[in-house]
């Protein structure tokens, strides 16, 4: 191989491996929708906590109220995501399943509707701190008191 097809074949490597590394999915920037909410809003969880408990508003409510709805649900769904694939990796759920249940969620079908935290708590698959299916999910990422 001379020299040019050497610069050629290494230059479309490169370019090959940056485009590869643009195209990972977005990571969740918190660990759980009450951290996301807290995050977005400005609010502390304590504030959150009271609107929720005491006042009876859902996760998803306080998000709407503060202007903040569709950034919520992008980051709840970025979470929902990111415990499918890691399920998968550690195999206790099928690829072939997690691409059904990440079909649903990007659909806004299936049992969590696509839905948003307290609309439908997430999906921990009986791991989380959930409130569990009759609230709604099925041991998502809730939080009790």
């Amino acid at each position: 191989m001379n020299k040019i097809s050497k610069i050629i074949a290494g230059s479309t490597l490169a370019v090959a491996m940056g485009i590869t590394s643009l195209t990972v999915f977005a990571a969740a920037k918190y660990d759980n929708p009450w951290e996301a909410l807290a995050g977005i809003t400005g609010k502390s969880i304590e504030e959150i906590e009271e609107e929720h408990f005491e006042e009876g508003k859902m996760l998803y409510e306080i998000a709407e109220d503060e202007g903040k709805l569709e950034e919520f649900r992008n980051e709840v769904l970025e979470q929902k995501k990111e415990v499918i694939e890691e399920r998968v990796k550690e195999g206790s759920l099928s690829r072939e399943r997690a691409d059904q249940i990440l079909e649903n969620i990007e659909n806004g079908t299936g049992p969590c509707g696509g839905g948003v935290a307290g609309q439908n708590y997430g999906l921990g698959f009986g791991r989380g701190m959930g409130r569990g299916m009759m609230n709604g999910g099925f041991g998502g990422f809730g939080r009790n008191r």
